[in-house]
């Protein structure tokens, strides 16, 4: 993708594990029965840049999904005002 001449990048999100904590009915109710284990391992998508954050580099600009179309709609926004 290009914003006027300059090669935008659109980072992917990364698949990232979290700890976190189990309810007393999980505890007790999943198989197999570990009820002393209070944290479980969860798989979370991250972005790597937050919204609104833009990195210019030599190569191009680098932004996250949101953040491009944003861009794009103030544009169209800005074009037709």
């Amino acid at each position: 993708m290009q914003l006027y001449g300059t090669r935008v990048t659109i980072t992917q999100p990364i698949l990232t594990e979290q700890m976190d904590t189990r309810t007393w009915k999980e505890r007790l109710f999943t198989r197999p029965f570990r009820p002393l284990m209070a944290r479980k391992k969860v798989s979370v998508f991250i972005d790597p840049l937050k919204d609104g954050e833009i990195i210019n580099s030599a190569y191009g600009i680098y932004m996250n999904a949101k953040t491009w179309n944003d861009c794009q709609s103030s544009l169209i926004n800005t074009d037709k005002g």
